[in-house]
């Protein structure tokens, strides 16, 4: 099983300008991908770049069989989870990534220095980070509806942990309310994966999975050998599209057919939060969190995916 799309081409129009785009969409439909993504970084950058990039991927998608979005990347800032984005989307952005570069920890993020500073002075416990980054998350899907979390986890490494030690009860927590929220999972090849029982977990609540490289150039766009492995483990149809790999064979498209903006219902008022118990670690230690469910706090937009226009889908049943 091999994706056949690149949901994460990161920062090519900030860095090579929209040649770079072209030539990496030229090379994804010589691969014979389906679907490509670029991504950009949302700190720091006005309203009019953003349309302008988002203008340049639309005129791609328009101009080529494969199917071409655009997205912007938003940091994770604290636990509510407030996200440093835009208040509304530019129109011609299809697409929310929300990732956290530092771990969140009630009303601030820690970076990997203080993380482990706070863990050797016993002020608190990696256990700890792992609740406090779940409840980030729970808050980010619940206020963002239609947002891709992008490598999920992923930092839990640097204080001596991984997704596979998050609770399972949580993670059914965390896959039901994605579900909910019709939000979708973006993994990424290289070494640090979500553990098969998270990807598991996601996939029976049937959230959609997005793969990709991380790609800035063309020399790595639509690489896999990680992911490669981890569908191999999953061995299971993970969204609601196929495409064919070999004789009576088919691979799962990660991401499902596009739909009409403002289609989708509005989410729970609040959202489910687990207890600490479950990690072992008593509330009264945390530190204070912001309320998960603010009404002064604007919430995104729906960014969810274009309609269909350049192929049929099967779908499976």
């Amino acid at each position: 099983m091999y994706p056949h799309e690149d949901m994460c081409l990161y920062a090519i129009y900030r860095n090579q300008g929209v040649a770079g785009m072209e030539a990496c969409v030229e090379q994804a439909a010589a691969m014979g991908l389906e679907r490509i993504c670029f991504v950009e970084p949302s700190q720091g950058r006005s309203q009019g770049w953003l349309d302008r990039f988002g203008a340049e991927c639309r005129r791609l998608d328009d101009g080529h069989d494969i199917d071409v979005y655009s997205a912007i990347e938003a940091r994770i800032i604290d636990g509510s989870g407030k996200l440093d984005a835009p208040a509304q989307l530019p129109d011609h952005i299809d697409l929310l990534f929300a990732r956290a570069y530092e771990l969140p920890f009630g009303q601030a993020c820690l970076s990997m220095a203080e993380a482990k500073f706070e863990i050797a002075t016993g002020f608190v416990s990696a256990s700890m980070f792992l609740a406090e980054t779940t409840r980030a998350y729970l808050n980010v899907l619940h206020k963002h509806p239609g947002v891709i979390l992008n490598r999920p986890f992923d930092l839990l490494e640097h204080v001596g942990l991984s997704s596979a030690d998050v609770p399972g009860a949580v993670v059914r927590l965390l896959a039901r309310t994605a579900k909910k929220n019709h939000a979708m999972l973006c993994i990424h090849e290289g070494p640090r994966q979500p553990a098969t029982s998270v990807l598991r977990s996601f996939d029976e609540a049937n959230v959609p999975l997005l793969f990709g490289t991380g790609a800035i150039d063309t020399a790595q766009l639509g690489t896999y050998k990680q992911i490669h492995q981890v569908l191999m483990r999953l061995r299971r149809n993970v969204t609601t599209a196929l495409i064919p790999v070999g004789p009576g064979e088919g691979l799962p498209l990660m991401i499902p057919p596009r739909a009409d903006r403002g289609s989708l219902p509005e989410p729970v008022s609040s959202p489910a939060q687990p207890s600490y118990a479950l990690f072992s670690q008593p509330l009264a230690q945390a530190r204070p969190m912001i309320p998960s469910s603010n009404p002064d706090v604007p919430r995104m937009p729906l960014s969810i995916l274009r309609p269909p226009v350049k192929r049929q889908y099967r779908q499976l049943h």
